[in-house]
């Protein structure tokens, strides 16, 4: 019955869907960390991006999905008891982390979506943890890393964007 009703509420995600995407995200995350952890020269590689991740019409459509189920947290104060959105957001920063795949992020918009996600007024924001303020900035800190990323960044007036944050938040 609960299926059911979850179903027909607006198409939100099962509590099934919710664990499905939190043990894809949390293997993921944890597979990218000790992938560089064992190899970091994967991560600042300007030369070799690596073949386990490949920006294919796939992983775009992936890529832009997370944006689209992690708006849902961050703008509609959406939030489930499996916290998914905190291991998505840490595969996404984990793979943000290698140099090579920064192009997908820009290309896939996160530039824009992470500068969105600190616009949110403080008093909106009592359902976003500390963790994913973390990593959210650390995304935005990856995409810097890369000429890509900072061009994008600079486009979207970023560093107006985090002093506005900083002076809400800290």
């Amino acid at each position: 019955h609960h299926l059911q009703s979850a179903n027909n509420n607006n198409n939100l995600p099962t509590d099934l869907d919710e664990l499905l995407l939190q043990l894809f995200a949390s293997i993921s995350a944890r597979a990218v960390h000790i992938k560089t952890n064992l190899s970091y020269s994967i991560c600042v590689s300007h030369q070799n991006v690596p073949g386990f991740f490949q920006f294919t019409p796939t992983s775009e459509s992936l890529l832009r999905a997370l944006i689209v189920y992690l708006n849902r947290h961050f703008f509609n104060h959406y939030q489930q008891h499996q916290f998914s959105h905190s291991f998505v957001l840490q595969w996404l920063v984990n793979l943000s982390n290698i140099y090579g795949f920064v192009p997908y992020f820009v290309k896939t918009e996160y530039p824009n979506a992470a500068l969105q996600w600190l616009t949110i007024k403080r008093a909106e924001a009592e359902h976003i943890s500390l963790n994913e303020w973390f990593q959210v900035l650390n995304l935005l800190h990856n995409l810097a890393r890369h000429r890509m990323g900072v061009k994008a960044l600079n486009k979207l007036k970023a560093i107006a964007t985090l002093k506005q944050w900083r002076d809400q938040y800290i």
